[in-house]
């Protein structure tokens, strides 16, 4: 794994050098820039070595003739049998890594390469010739990959503090994305709350020739195939053997590795199916790693003991596992973990994502993860709730509205430090039940709705609103999707947007900030060709979740397992909101704090904290993305003079070279 980097301007090789150091707890074992004699282009890359660790991997690569130039960051999995195809064109390798192979796939075919690979990448691809430089990012945005064009400089980097420190843009809230970002507590692609910055898309690549970037897509979420719906998925051996088959495929070519292998272990069906299958493949091959709360922050929040599953499953399945205790300073580490998100995601389980991999570094420097298998699989509470929400209809309106939903709205969610997770979960499913489907979807996966966000965005309260301010893009995948098939739907706009705005991205980073590698099998590319393939009926239908998944690893994932309530990988904010931060949230949300800042609506930030505190209402995460905004732009926007280091005051060492293919 590792981190790539690049400038088009005046002082290219400087910039590009400042840029490719900032990215160096991403590549830890090795680093190089290289400068381009045609045009003002230099590109940089830090490597972390997971396949081949000689030195043949160096980058960035170079052609034998000087005409090409790579800088790659991820794992492509499939290299193997790409490898043989240009073995039979008359290519040589000279490594064992998959990054000449991919190397050579953009020297044979350009851009059309792209299609062919399968796993997780990051791809800046120099033609001298033609003096074009190709830009690439995987299917669903498993690595990151950002941009800016001002003025005709162009930059270009795995994190968007190298693209700050390049001096192509300035520090500044883009006010469009203010609005995603307090509505969905993340940021859809291609935006960032950075004005000026963007993020290439998922499946989509990129060329820019000096003057010009055109984007092209090269990848979508295929439709589901016509077929009967079916209630009866349990019977259906043949899709079940099939995605069986394909799991076990997934998980083993993502064992591959030359250091050691880990895995997160939640105690849920997703991580458990990684490491059920790791074990069965080989049962030396992989170590786990679990994180755990105080008795008493689990209680407040209302959760389950996840430690307790994990470790049923690992003594079931014979593995080498640790646990972790999470007692963190979260007051230190909520600014740590902004500083590494950069581009903000008000989600604390990136904390846990973080510490677990922290602890797992010194053993596993590659560690698996189930991310992606919710969207995937369809195992989200919120699909289970909008279809429930045309049952929930049939009740006559009068008994809704004057008896059903005021009754829920005055619930508490909380008794003293006891949190009441069914309550939480009744208040939020009837606000939103009674809408339409793409209204309910949007209603279970936002924080805001739009009136709630104009007021608290100082917007006038008599105005009209569109309601979809801030997730419009979300609207438009809706709408472009087309079936008639509701969790398909779903699931597509999740895939697009929810999981590489959120779950990806403080994966990456987190994970990034500890130089370990995750993995997500769970979206090997082969799996979910198949799964997006199959009708929405085989992963959620009404209670019902991750049907086929659960029927294809029966007999492989513990039964207590199998069949254990949803428990997202989560931390327990609502606990450390009234105990450890409720200092910070006096400090920073207090009303003469957001009068200074000036961006929302002091009244509103009040009642939110005097709501919660008093368990009326569950704001956890409002507050938790308010405070992440404040720290953002504290460390962002308030010391913006930290990325305008003199370009004189870089040394250039003799790393900094490129490696040319012999």
């Amino acid at each position: 794994m590792c981190g790539i980097a690049g400038f088009w301007g005046a002082h290219a090789r400087a910039r590009a050098s400042r840029m490719t150091r900032m990215l160096a707890h991403r590549g830890p074992n090795d680093e190089g820039v290289w400068l381009s004699q045609r045009a003002p282009l230099a590109i940089g890359n830090r490597r972390l070595k997971i396949l081949d660790l000689s030195d043949g991997g160096h980058q960035p690569m170079l052609s034998r003739d000087g005409r090409y130039a790579l800088t790659y960051n991820g794992e492509v999995y499939n290299f193997v049998q790409l490898r043989k195809d240009l073995l039979r064109k008359g290519h040589e390798f000279r490594t064992g890594t998959d990054t000449e192979v991919v190397f050579a796939g953009l020297m044979e075919r350009g851009a059309d390469a792209i299609s062919r690979l399968e796993g997780m990448f990051a791809i800046a691809f120099w033609d001298e010739r033609q003096g074009r430089l190709l830009l690439a990012r995987d299917r669903l945005g498993i690595k990151p990959l950002f941009y800016s064009v001002q003025g005709g400089e162009f930059a270009f980097a795995s994190e968007i503090s190298p693209i700050l420190a390049s001096g192509v843009v300035v520090p500044a809230i883009d006010p469009g994305m203010l609005e995603s970002f307090l509505r969905l507590l993340w940021i859809p692609e291609p935006g960032t709350l950075f004005r000026g910055i963007l993020k290439l898309e998922p499946g989509c690549s990129m060329t820019w020739d000096g003057s010009a970037i055109d984007i092209h897509r090269y990848w979508d979420v295929p439709l589901p195939e016509v077929e009967p719906p079916r209630s009866a998925i349990e019977s259906d051996n043949e899709k079940i053997a099939q995605l069986r088959s394909i799991l076990i495929g997934a998980v083993e070519r993502q064992l591959v590795a030359d250091v050691p292998v880990g895995a997160f272990l939640s105690g849920g069906i997703d991580s458990t199916t990684i490491v059920a299958l790791a074990a069965k493949i080989d049962p030396n091959a992989i170590r786990t790693y679990s994180i755990g709360f105080r008795s008493s922050d689990r209680n407040e929040e209302g959760a389950f003991d996840d430690v307790h599953y994990a470790r049923i499953a690992a003594r079931e399945l014979g593995l080498v596992h640790e646990e972790i205790e999470l007692l963190p300073d979260v007051v230190d580490l909520l600014p740590q973990m902004v500083r590494h998100l950069e581009d903000p995601v008000a989600d604390p389980a990136a904390i846990n994502a973080y510490l677990i991999c922290e602890a797992a570094r010194a053993t596993s420097s590659v560690l698996l993860s189930g991310t992606g298998a919710d969207e995937l699989f369809g195992g989200y509470q919120k699909y289970t709730a909008t279809q429930l929400g045309s049952t929930y209809q049939r009740i006559a309106k009068p008994v809704r509205k004057w008896l059903l939903e005021p009754v829920a709205d005055s619930l508490p969610v909380a008794i003293g430090r006891v949190g009441l997770r069914p309550f939480r979960r009744v208040k939020r499913f009837l606000r939103h039940a009674g809408l339409d489907s793409f209204d309910r979807f949007l209603g279970f996966s936002c924080y805001y709705d739009a009136d709630e966000l104009g007021l608290l965005l100082n917007g006038d309260p008599k105005g009209a609103t569109d309601p979809y301010k801030g997730v419009q893009l979300l609207k438009e995948a809706w709408d472009r999707r087309g079936t008639d098939d509701l969790v398909d739907r779903m699931t597509y706009v999740d895939l697009k947007y929810y999981l590489p705005g959120l779950a990806l991205a403080y994966m990456d980073r987190a994970s990034m900030a500890a130089s370990v590698e995750v993995r997500v099998p769970l979206l090997d590319d082969v799996l979910v060709d198949f799964m997006a393939r199959l009708p929405g009926v085989y992963k959620a239908d009404g209670w019902r979740t991750k049907i086929l998944l659960r029927e294809a690893v029966r007999g492989l994932v513990p039964n207590g397992i199998l069949n254990r309530p949803k428990a997202p990988f989560a931390a327990p904010v609502r606990s450390w909101l009234r105990r450890d931060m409720a200092p910070l949230i006096d400090e920073y949300l207090g009303a003469e704090r957001i009068k200074d800042r000036g961006l929302l609506n002091q009244d509103v930030v009040c009642r939110l904290v005097h709501e919660h505190r008093q368990g009326a209402e569950d704001h956890s995460l409002r507050l938790w993305a308010l405070l992440t905004l404040e720290v953002w732009c504290q460390e962002f926007i308030d010391k913006a003079s930290q990325f305008k280091e003199p370009l004189d005051s870089i040394e250039l060492s003799a790393t900094t070279t490129a490696g040319a293919l012999k």
